[in-house]
């Protein structure tokens, strides 16, 4: 009868992988916070055209009155509502993508592929 070796591995813990990881060097580091800026700009950009529609249909309605204004925009650039509408569009974007975020997940990766 012959004894197959078996490979000893221990499994760590999430923990455990994301302190063995590697530091981010200041390129990546730089590449990600460039990365989040035009995650952000582009889901602004999509958030004031949401506004913009909803005040355009607002003002069809009557429902407000954007005369005192030269246009949809320079109405949208004075009110509170819509600077507090887009800070939290930035906060839950952020809030969303950094409590969902598994920071290991390229290395579990790795680290099933060279198991095998």
């Amino acid at each position: 009868m012959s004894t197959k070796k078996q490979k000893s591995t221990t499994i760590l813990t999430s923990q455990e992988q994301y302190q063995s990881c590697p530091r981010a060097n200041l390129l990546r580091r730089l590449g990600a916070y460039i990365y989040n800026l035009l995650a952000v700009i582009a889901l602004l950009m999509l958030a004031t055209v949401i506004a913009l529609v909803v005040v355009v249909i607002a003002e069809a309605l009557s429902i407000i009155d954007t005369s005192a204004y030269p246009d949809v925009a320079g109405y949208l650039s004075n009110s509170l509502i819509f600077a507090s509408y887009l800070a939290a569009v930035i906060i839950i974007f952020f809030a969303y993508f950094w409590s969902t975020a598994r920071p290991n997940a390229w290395y579990e990766s790795l680290a099933f592929t060279s198991a095998k």
